[in-house]
């Protein structure tokens, strides 16, 4: 019965860490320039506060409103897992390094491609379709829409 409180405990204060960070972030946005369009350069940060502070919010209600007969499973992370963080922790510095010389297009696809080979997709084409249209979608609204200029990289250049 300790653990379960202690687990409560934690579940608690994070939630509430949580809560301050996104209000804190929130209100830091104001100091962001606004723009003459509806999405700005606030708007996204905004758009993640109000969700970390919306999940937070439901981390304490579920925490308060458990069974107390309800008991928890020890936490362990399967080895596979593991290797996938790293992996991607190391994706995501080669990504980091190469953006500017390939360009935003050609890095976020391959970057996305080789995430969805490590997280386990076996066909060629779905992996592809994916990436491909994530990396469109936020081309569109960010460079589009929001006019949020992207690295150029060789490709583009040759355009």
């Amino acid at each position: 019965m300790k653990d379960k409180t202690n687990t409560s405990k934690t579940d608690l204060i994070v939630a509430v860490v949580l809560i301050i960070v996104s209000i804190s972030v929130f209100a830091f946005t104001f100091t962001f320039p606004e723009s003459a369009r509806s999405v700005g350069v606030p708007t996204f940060p905004r758009i993640l506060t109000g969700l970390i502070f919306a999940l937070a919010c439901i981390q304490i209600l579920t925490t308060l409103y458990k069974k107390n007969n309800s008991k928890q499973k020890p936490f362990s992370i399967p080895r596979t897992t593991v290797k996938r963080i790293f992996i991607s922790i190391g994706l995501i510095i080669i990504y980091i390094s190469v953006i500017t010389l390939l360009g935003f297009l050609l890095a976020t696809f391959l970057f996305l491609l080789a995430l969805v080979f490590t997280f386990g997709e076996k066909r060629l084409g779905s992996a592809v379709l994916l990436s491909f249209s994530v990396t469109a979608a936020v081309y569109v609204i960010f460079s589009i829409l929001a006019r949020v200029p992207f690295p150029e990289g060789i490709l583009e250049n040759l355009f």
